[in-house]
């Protein structure tokens, strides 16, 4: 027991150490979060479960940016237990012309005008990590790291994020009383502002005695030459009712 009261005292300190919080780091995360709007560049990520909603998925996703057009697309490959992986691709692109979502129907794809311009991939899990941290409200607490990191071949700028504590229902309200979720974002920005790494880590479970859910995101590789052909429509845009599978 005292080894692991040790261990643990060191591991306070070691972040302690590694991140330094003040009252401006929240609209340093905000800047970083928001610095790489203009600029052209296209990154690719991996994205990954742990935990109990772990399974047989690999998500891979790609941001092609060269203002004001930006095409993101997403490859989800699902491993069946038997037989072969099966890959489903969506894209979402916005251009000086509007908003368009993009998929798969019969082996071809095609397009269609989207209005809904809020969503980064349509994936609420994924979607997180570049939303929030371009609100100056969206945490509560904001830690930015003491020294850079190195991901990628890039240099990057570090910030643990925590959101603000829900405020408990009133003891007359009629609604179902919901443990609130603990959790907490690890965010790794490049000098211009790309996203290089994100970490999202939900305690809840871990506090119940199971296993920490963490989604991370990674980078796999970054190149800041975007051609015009990357943030074309990648296929014919038709009418909504012509989107049949």
């Amino acid at each position: 027991m005292k080894r692991i009261a040790v261990a643990c005292a060191c591991f306070v300190l070691l972040s302690s150490c590694l991140f330094k919080g003040s009252s401006g780091e929240s609209g340093n995360l905000v800047s970083f979060a928001t610095r790489a709007d203009k600029i052209a560049y296209e990154a690719i990520y991996n994205f990954d479960i742990s935990g109990q909603l772990a399974g047989g998925v690999s998500v891979r996703a790609t941001i092609a940016h060269d203002p004001p057009a930006v095409l993101r697309r997403l490859d989800t490959t699902t491993k069946p237990s038997s037989g072969s992986p099966i890959t489903v691709s969506s894209w979402f692109v916005t251009n000086t012309t509007g908003h368009y979502a993009c998929a798969q129907y019969g082996g071809a794809t095609r397009c269609s005008t989207d209005d809904l311009d809020s969503t980064e991939f349509g994936d609420a899990r994924l979607d997180a990590f570049f939303d929030a941290p371009r609100r100056a409200d969206a945490f509560a607490s904001v830690r930015k790291a003491t020294r850079p990191v190195r991901i990628a071949s890039e240099k990057g700028t570090c910030f643990e994020a925590s959101p603000a504590e829900p405020s408990p229902s009133p003891s007359h309200s009629p609604e179902p009383t919901i443990p609130a979720e603990h959790y907490r974002y690890d965010l790794c920005y490049s000098d211009d502002g790309i996203l290089l790494r994100g970490r999202r880590i939900d305690l809840t479970a871990e506090e119940a005695g199971g296993q920490a859910q963490t989604y991370l995101l990674d980078v796999v590789s970054i190149t800041r030459v975007v051609q015009p052909s990357d943030v074309r429509l990648p296929g014919p845009l038709v009418s909504p009712s012509e989107l049949k599978p």
